[in-house]
C-alpha cells in the first residue's frame, strides 16, 4: 500500500442500507471509516438503491458481473473504488482496474454499480480525506448524519423543502429553494 493512499484517502467499509427516513424518497448507503467509527452517508437515488440491495442482501451481482467478466477476459481485475464528489443529486464512482503488467485503467460509474463491483471484487473502497472531513464536518452530534445539497437528488430536495416550510424553518426552505433554483438555470435538474 503507498503513502498516498495512507495519508490522502480514506478507506471505508459497507456498513448497510437505510430507507424509511423522514423523508419518504430517501435511501441511504452508510460507509463507515475502515479505521475508525465515523460514518459516511451517501444519499441514492432508487435504482442505486435496489443495485446494491440485490447485491447485499441476496448476493445478486448481476449489474456488475459482466464489467468484471470482461475486464478478466482482457487481464484486468478491479483493484480498487473510489468515491467521488457529488454534484446535482449524483454521487459517482471511479473504478480502478489493474493488470499483471502494473498497466492501469479507470472508468466512472454510479454508486450503486460501484460499490456492488467492489462488493463483488472483494477490493478496497475510499474517499478523498479532505472531501470526508468537510462533510463530516456538518454534522452536530454522533446520532446525526449531514449531507450536503449538491448530493441531494432534485425530488428529494423538493420534499425537504416542504418539509421545511410544514417546520416553519425558513432559512432551510430558502437554501434548499435556492439550490433547486441553480440546478434549473444550469439545465442540470435531475429527478
Amino acid at each position: 500500500m503507498n503513502t498516498f493512499y495512507i495519508t490522502d484517502n480514506i478507506p471505508l467499509t459497507v456498513k448497510g442500507l437505510a430507507s424509511n427516513t423522514s423523508l419518504g424518497s430517501a435511501r441511504i448507503l452508510v460507509l463507515q471509516e475502515a479505521a475508525g467509527e465515523r460514518l459516511f452517508p451517501v444519499l441514492l437515488g432508487e435504482e442505486e438503491y435496489d443495485v446494491l440491495e440485490s447485491a447485499m442482501l441476496r448476493q445478486s451481482f448481476h449489474t456488475v458481473t459482466m464489467m468484471l467478466r470482461l475486464a478478466k477476459t482482457a487481464g484486468y481485475k478491479l483493484e480498487s473504488v473510489k468515491l467521488l464528489g457529488a454534484r446535482d443529486g449524483k454521487q459517482l464512482t471511479e473504478l480502478l482496474f489493474a493488470n499483471e503488467a502494473h498497466d492501469s485503467l479507470a472508468m466512472s460509474a454510479d454508486i450503486g454499480n460501484g460499490i456492488a463491483a467492489a462488493l463483488q471484487a472483494g477490493c478496497r473502497i475510499y474517499m478523498p480525506r479532505k472531501t470526508f472531513e468537510d462533510q463530516y464536518r456538518l454534522t452536530n452530534s454522533p446520532e446525526t448524519m449531514a449531507v450536503p445539497l449538491n448530493a441531494m437528488p432534485a425530488k428529494l430536495l423538493k420534499e425537504a423543502m416542504d418539509d421545511a416550510v410544514k417546520r416553519d424553518d425558513f432559512e432551510m426552505a430558502k437554501a434548499l429553494r435556492d439550490e433547486l433554483r441553480r440546478r434549473e438555470g444550469n439545465g442540470e435538474m435531475t429527478p
